[in-house]
């Protein structure tokens, strides 16, 4: 079973081929202002990474599928599969961000840090324009990020970290190829380009400066099959923290009501809209307030509040964010100016827990094993085939499709060999049992955590 989802944000379907699952992220402790200079940058990109290295965590999400093919014995009918990103913790240590993308639909959401320890994580918000999520754990606390206080420039010597296809804390490096970056499709939202070598398990991770600062949020890749290409893109640090600052301030993000994109000087000069900059208005979602308030699509916001727009982002931005009041928007309309008022309600609902799954005999560590396949010609212990996975099975990485050989010294011939041993285990009181696998030929050992029985 895969351990990495890739994911292409509705926006960005007309353009993208491929989004990443991202991993780790990190905080930095103090590395002098000098380090940022370019000259030795890989040497001083080691030391970045170790400075961030800290604060980055992996993000593991569990979805549920029916499981079929199984006799009507062989109950339950659900598996469950686990997707790994990446994550970074800010504000006081007990906060994560990571991509939207990867934790949507999740029954369960863990967090894992340096220390390995699997931590249950509650989903505070998500902006999905931005793919920005933000996560709270409990009982431990990591090193928070510390954001650049500058905004990418191009020709910058950056690094990723993550977990790409589940190689935990890989370290990329490349420069900023350009900044802003619209994509076609892509809701306005400006992007980091660069050369870093992103794949599936980097997405939610930190792009860092040579200071160890983190500059923005590994999001997503331009790539036909879903790997690598030369094109990576991230969240600028800004919108990160800002997303983060409006769900903990406010309690979630609601959606904008509205798609747009920034006029560039080739539409403004097409359309002969009086001044550069602003938002081009794409289409209304019904029912939505920017709906009701008058906008149309085509029309041009230049102002908000009195204050100039320059940029898409920063429209839609105002019209999600959980706040109260109404916006007054100057609008461009074929030639002619207007004002538009658009009504605000105030925070938006709390993000809502996907319902869980079935429930698994913590006695079988999660694990649904099927009858022993016949070992050829070797007369050794044949093992039990893990038909489905969950629980801390899953976290500790055992897949669908596994064989286990054994549990710590004893051979699994059959289940009843292997809830022997696994009874065995408990009456020691033992905090782990180690899982000998087959896999595709390959033998691995994995350690399970024994939770108490209920």
């Amino acid at each position: 079973m895969a351990v990495h989802d890739v994911f292409l944000p509705p926006a960005c379907r007309a353009m993208l081929a491929a989004v990443l699952a991202c991993g780790l992220a990190g905080a930095a402790t103090a590395s002098g202002e000098a380090d940022c200079d370019p000259a030795g940058a890989p040497e001083r990109l080691g030391a970045a990474a170790r400075d961030v290295a800290p604060s980055v965590v992996r993000i593991v999400s569990i979805r549920w599928r029916r499981l079929k093919g199984l006799a009507k014995e062989e109950a339950p009918t659900w598996v469950a599969e686990a997707a790994v990103a990446s994550g970074f913790a800010i504000d006081d240590g007990k906060v994560i961000v990571t991509s939207a993308h990867a934790i949507a639909d999740a029954a369960e959401t863990w967090v894992n840090g340096p220390n390995a320890r699997e931590l249950a994580a509650q989903v505070l918000g998500a902006d999905e324009r931005l793919d920005v999520a933000v996560l709270r754990i409990d009982g431990e606390r990591f090193a928070p990020v510390r954001w650049s206080p500058a905004a990418a420039q191009a020709g910058q010597w950056v690094g990723a970290l993550g977990s790409p296809f589940g190689f935990e804390r890989s370290v990329t490096a490349g420069v900023v190829s350009a900044y802003p970056r619209e994509l076609a499709g892509g809701d306005g939202v400006p992007l980091i380009q660069t050369d870093a070598a992103l794949n599936p398990g980097n997405s939610g991770g930190p792009l860092f400066d040579l200071c160890g600062r983190v500059v923005g949020m590994n999001s997503l890749i331009f790539s036909p099959h879903g790997t690598y290409m030369g094109m990576s893109f991230s969240v600028p640090a800004d919108r990160v923290a800002r997303v983060a600052a409006s769900i903990l301030q406010g309690g979630g993000m609601r959606s904008a009501g509205a798609h747009a994109q920034t006029l560039t000087p080739a539409l403004q000069r097409a359309l002969g809209v009086s001044r550069a900059g602003g938002a081009l208005v794409i289409d209304l979602e019904a029912g939505s307030a920017a709906a009701r308030s008058g906008l149309r699509s085509g029309d041009v916001v230049q102002a908000i509040d009195d204050v100039p727009l320059d940029d898409a982002d920063t429209l839609l931005h105002a019209l999600a964010e959980p706040a109260q009041g109404a916006l007054r928007l100057d609008v461009w309309r074929f030639g002619q100016q207007r004002t538009v008022q658009v009504a605000r309600s105030g925070a938006a609902a709390p993000a809502e827990a996907a319902p869980l799954g079935p429930a698994w005999a913590p006695q079988r560590l999660g694990l649904l094993l099927a009858p022993p396949v016949a070992e050829v010609a070797t007369g050794q212990a044949p093992g039990v085939r893990v038909a489905g996975v969950s629980g801390d099975g899953l976290l500790a990485g055992v897949e669908e499709g596994d064989r286990i050989l054994k549990v710590n010294a004893a051979r699994v011939r059959d289940v009843a060999a292997f809830e022997a041993a696994v009874r065995d285990a408990r009456t020691r009181r033992a905090a782990e049992v180690a899982l000998l696998l087959e896999r595709e030929g390959v033998r691995l050992y994995v350690a399970v955590p024994l939770r108490p029985l209920p």
